[in-house]
C-alpha cells in the first residue's frame, strides 16, 4: 500500500528535517509529490541540497 501523503510528509520530514532547512524540505516535499508535472527535474534535485552546499 502506498503511504498518503501526511504519512509521507511525516516520514520525509523525519528523515530530512535534520539537514534542511523548513522551507526548503517543504519545497522538496511538494516537488517530489508534484514529480510527474516537473517541467526539470535537476530543479527539483538541486533542493536536495541543504543551502550553502
Amino acid at each position: 500500500n502506498f503511504m498518503s501523503e501526511d504519512e509521507f510528509r511525516a516520514k520525509f520530514s523525519g528523515l530530512c528535517g535534520p539537514y534542511l532547512e523548513e522551507k526548503r524540505l517543504e519545497q522538496l516535499a511538494d516537488s517530489l509529490l508534484n514529480l510527474d508535472g516537473a517541467a526539470n527535474v535537476a530543479e527539483v534535485f538541486s533542493l536536495s541540497r541543504p543551502l550553502g552546499v
